[in-house]
């Protein structure tokens, strides 16, 4: 379904709706130019909400649909939006043959509101193929493709349902229509000479009468030299059935009013809505499906679902009578929350409550001692912030979206409707459903059936649509920086090829590759949890789980090659003594467990009412002090081992400089984010900060082991062959706890680096191992290994 709301304003019992009969030519300028001038001259009359009829740009016809089709957004949506703009009025545009990306053409009806900002496109359903023998034959699926979803737009008056021209012969979507609480239902149309009579009148009142909603129908003006000639009639139709406005097949601006306390009257006369047998038959929006059938809404339980931003789930409590949900970060005039409940009448009246991110709200209400009233005292009626799930037709009841059904002989509210949320700035909305004022001889706790979807923009959107504010752009971040690691990921292999060729392919270089490999792997995967979140609005809450725990074990892993090449090993030491093993085992043993934990943590302890982000939590903090740990680590063993070794200051120091502004960065940026950031921008930010660092710290390590940087800072000297006949077991540093080469030669861009050179002054070859050779006085025969 694509619904969209409206700013949270007072709800409005009366306003004038105007439907616009107007005459089409063949020159779309002036169609529209007429449309301009016919929407002035209704918001002249009074109208709130005017109504343009079917195709009103364009002769109706499949040979024009392909000649008038255009973008959407395209100069006939600009000239609409200008034109409410300037009216101050909610715009139905009618319809328009519409060019989609893919080269579709639709019938499309775009809807405005006073500010001109197009909230959103209907695409006719139902296409109108029929075959009248002897009178008329139409077939629009030759040229047209079908839309599908149902389309709501929220008013500060009710909640409008919108289908076109022959989507009104199908009574199950009106049904839907009125399920998800719209009060009426419009359809610009163009019925023809054949049908008109017929059924124009006729399909309006049933679908009025049988929903007992408002229905309003919109045709062109009749041209009987046209090809296709329209029936006219555009009408107004109130929920007893009767005729509101009409007329006949002019060119004419029909104004009438809707009541909303008519709709109210007809429904407790004649309540339909609680006699329905939904033991015996029901219809279902195929989009509110699952696997698990949440159709079902008889079988509560203690159970939530709320993997993404559809959430849903069944809660049955004892004694509690105020529960927390859900949270989501919504953007002002653009956010919005649609929801179904449903649950026992015996229960009495169970609310939603809405609160906000400020301390006098939710900060004061959420664990707090306060009862359910003095928790629900906080909110502000007039701000819309209650929502009582009933029938009655109080000002927090009236816009509820609820019927009384029965299933096997038990009585149950089903309430569909949707909220718009309207602030200074993008904020948290915390929600909750309670009961707060059942009086003591009712049944007591809570029992609710839920679903909800959360959303921010149009759903086009895709990069905002399904996500929470404050997780805006993650998936883009992740895809550049997915991007970044391939390229890197490529030229590590070709670097460690040429290492090995040299036999320079050490163990620190096979733990960059792997941790290099797990980040990669992991951001692969938290690529795909992202992308099917504002895909299909389910969090892959698994995948991206999984690709986490590869970016743990990826920074754990980097962590150890980075203390172990400042202790020198495969640089300036060949292996590490016992003692410097269990060390390292411990530590690293530690860092595993808390990460563990912290997993562990987040699926059984993570309270979203409370904390925001897993970093602020017992093993968050204890993974930034064990990151901060193993920076000191690091400063301890680089010393000692530049002590020893100067010779290698040339790598070292930049390796320094380098690796201590990784150890920090995560931190220093995590904490004053959790302190000094605004939580609507947190997560995002994180996200960033954290793939920068580690793309930070493997391309750093790749551009100082380059193999160009031989000679100069290049870290290994000794081939991967020699290192155990050139390290010295017996030469202990007491210090740093490892065995030392004695050469320090720096690496050659040759694979026989090592091997003795004869002089070309004296005959005599280099010192080995700290060893002069003898003067060789004939030929060298071929030098034994080293």
């Amino acid at each position: 379904m694509h619904f969209v709301p409206a700013n949270i304003l007072v709800d409005s019992e009366e306003f004038n709706l105007a439907l616009l009969q107007m005459a089409v030519g063949t020159s779309k300028v002036d169609n529209l130019a007429r449309a301009v001038g016919m929407v002035k001259q209704a918001a002249g009359k009074g109208a709130n909400l005017v109504v343009l009829p079917e195709c009103f740009n364009s002769p109706y016809g499949t040979s024009y649909f392909p000649e008038y089709a255009e973008t959407i957004p395209g100069p006939s949506t600009q000239t609409l939006s200008q034109a409410a703009k300037d009216n101050n009025v909610f715009l139905i545009g009618g319809s328009i043959p519409e060019k989609s990306s893919d080269g579709r053409l639709y019938n499309s009806c775009p809807i405005f509101r006073p500010d001109g900002t197009m909230v959103a496109v209907h695409r006719k359903i139902h296409l109108f193929d029929i075959n009248v023998p002897g009178k008329i034959k139409f077939q629009e699926s030759e040229v047209l493709s079908p839309g599908n979803t149902l389309t709501i737009f929220d008013t500060p008056f009710c909640h409008i349902g919108v289908g076109i021209c022959y989507d009104i012969r199908f009574a199950e979507l009106a049904q839907l229509y009125a399920r998800k609480g719209c009060k009426l239902l419009v359809y610009p149309g163009a019925f023809n000479m054949t049908t008109g009579p017929a059924h124009w009148e006729a399909l309006q009142r049933g679908r009025a009468i049988d929903n007992q909603v408002y229905v309003a129908t919109v045709s062109p003006a009749r041209d009987d030299s046209a090809s296709y000639v329209a029936w006219g009639h555009s009408t107004i139709v109130s929920p007893w059935g009767d005729i509101v406005a009409t007329t006949q097949h002019g060119e004419e601006i029909v104004v009438g009013e809707i009541d909303m306390d008519r709709v109210e009257e007809v429904r407790s006369m004649i309540p339909i809505c609680s006699q329905r047998r939904q033991d015996l038959y029901k219809v279902i929006d195929v989009h509110e499906c699952s696997e698990n059938g949440m159709e079902d809404s008889l079988n509560f339980y203690q159970a939530t679902i709320t993997s993404g931003r559809w959430i849903e789930g069944n809660i049955e409590t004892q004694t509690s009578n105020w529960e927390f949900i859900a949270r989501f970060c919504f953007l002002s005039k653009l956010g919005s929350l649609s929801y179904t409940f449903e649950y026992p009448v015996s229960y009495g009246t169970q609310e939603i409550l809405l609160y906000f991110d400020e301390p006098g709200q939710w900060e004061s209400v959420y664990r707090s001692n306060k009862n359910c009233s003095a928790r629900r005292s906080v909110l502000s009626l007039e701000n819309n912030q209650v929502i009582a799930l009933n029938t009655s037709n109080t000002a927090i009841s009236r816009f509820s979206g609820c019927t009384v059904a029965t299933t096997n002989g038990q009585a149950f509210y089903s309430c569909s409707g949707i909220r718009t949320f309207r602030s200074m700035r993008e904020r948290w909305w915390y929600i909750v459903v309670a009961r707060c004022d059942e009086p003591l001889d009712k049944v007591q706790g809570l029992k609710f059936y839920y679903k909800l979807h959360l959303t921010n923009g149009e759903e086009n959107e895709f990069l905002q649509y399904e996500y929470s504010a404050d997780e805006f752009y993650i998936f883009p971040e992740d895809m550049a920086y997915l991007v970044a690691y391939i390229i890197m990921m490529a030229l590590s292999i070709v670097c460690a090829v040429i290492l090995r060729n040299r036999q320079l392919f050490h163990s620190s270089y096979k733990l960059y590759m792997a941790s290099l490999s797990l980040w990669l792997s992991g951001l692969i995967l938290l690529c795909i949890a992202w992308g099917r979140y504002g895909q299909y609005g389910w969090q892959e809450k698994p995948t991206e789980v999984t690709g986490r725990i590869f970016q743990a074990a990826s920074t754990i892993i980097f962590i150890l090659m980075v203390i172990l090449m400042a202790k020198g090993y495969t640089i300036t030491r060949g292996r590490l003594t016992s003692i410097s093993l269990i060390r390292l085992s411990i530590f690293f043993s530690l860092f595993i467990i808390i990460y563990c934990f912290l997993f562990i943590w987040e699926g059984l302890f993570f309270d979203e009412g409370l904390v925001l982000y897993y970093y602020e939590s017992p093993p968050g903090y204890g993974l930034i002090a064990m990151r901060l740990v193993a920076w000191l680590w690091f400063l301890y063993a680089l010393f000692f081992t530049l002590k020893h070794h100067p010779s290698k200051r040339t790598f070292y120091l930049p390796f320094f400089i380098i690796y201590t502004l990784w150890f920090w960065a995560g931190p220093v940026v995590i904490l004053a984010a959790m302190f000094g950031m605004p939580k609507w921008s947190r997560e995002k930010t994180i996200n960033a900060v954290e793939q920068f660092v580690g793309l930070c710290g493997h391309l750093f390590f790749l551009i100082l082991t380059r193999p160009q940087a031989a000679n100069k800072n290049f870290p290994y000297h000794v081939k991967t062959s020699q290192i155990g006949i050139l390290s010295d077991p017996a030469d202990n540093d007491t210090i740093t706890g490892s065995s030392t080469f004695r050469s320090e030669a720096y690496a050659t861009s040759s694979p026989d680096m090592l091997l003795p050179q004869i002089s070309r002054e004296n005959g005599t070859l280099p010192p080995v191992l700290g060893f002069a050779l003898p003067p060789i006085q004939h030929a060298l025969p071929s030098a034994p290994p080293i």
